[in-house]
């Protein structure tokens, strides 16, 4: 699984997707939010997604990619 992020609406995530995907990340979570914006909505979901697959399969490795 991946996630993406950029700090302001000028950056673009097309590249860091791009990336990700091909890395085989799968799913992919991105969004557009500040330095100063503590809490991500979409990092929150990437991690309770990770958390829902590590209890479902807990001899399963998880891992999450992060590209910024």
């Amino acid at each position: 699984m991946g996630y993406a992020r950029c700090s302001t609406a000028q950056q673009g995530l097309q590249s860091q997707l791009d990336a990700l995907v091909d890395a085989g990340c799968d799913p992919v979570f991105s969004e557009k939010i500040g330095t100063r914006i503590k809490v991500r909505p979409e990092f929150v979901k990437a991690m309770d997604f990770a958390r829902t697959i590590k209890k479902a399969v807990p001899h399963h490795r998880v891992t999450l990619r992060c590209m910024r």
